[in-house]
């Protein structure tokens, strides 16, 4: 009878997890500091062709009423600024940047993970995102947050 492999513990899978991040985030700033020796410093600046982190304040929004004026009968309920239908109930990931980022751009924000830009909001303006949850009460769980947020452009 051979012994049973036990499953990996929570500890090592979170492990493995930062350090895949910290070997990411070291390759991202090898491949900006090959791109600064190749172009000019006030060029690469410009363009942000490598990813960078940003202090943004972050808040919660939902499809409802409560968020943007839409109730579930309106035919745009869950249309987001860039047309995109966001996938109610499904827990799907969504950022409501500022105009200065653009759409499709991905942003990883600590506490609620990797999303896409797909959305715009009157109040999202200079250093402010709002992250998407299906539900109001995780929204409202999460607050109003100043973090570091990973941007790659």
């Amino acid at each position: 009878m051979s012994p049973m492999t036990p499953k990996p513990s929570i500890r090592r899978s979170l492990l493995r997890k930062v350090i895949f991040v910290e070997l990411l985030l070291i390759a991202l700033l090898w491949v900006g500091f090959i791109a600064l020796s190749t172009q000019g410093l006030d060029e690469m600046a410009a363009r942000r062709v490598f990813p960078y982190v940003r202090i943004m304040e972050v808040t919660a929004y939902t499809a409802g009423h409560e968020s943007t004026g839409k109730d579930s009968d309106h035919p745009d309920f869950g249309v987001t600024a860039s047309t995109y239908r966001l996938s109610i109930g499904l827990g799907e990931l969504c950022i409501a940047a500022p105009p200065d980022i653009a759409f499709g751009t991905r942003i990883f924000v600590p506490g609620y993970g990797a999303a896409t830009v797909k959305d715009r909001g009157e109040a999202i303006q200079g250093d402010c995102l709002d992250v998407y949850y299906d539900d109001l009460e995780q929204a409202r769980l999460w607050g109003r947050k100043r973090l570091p947020v990973l941007i790659f452009p």
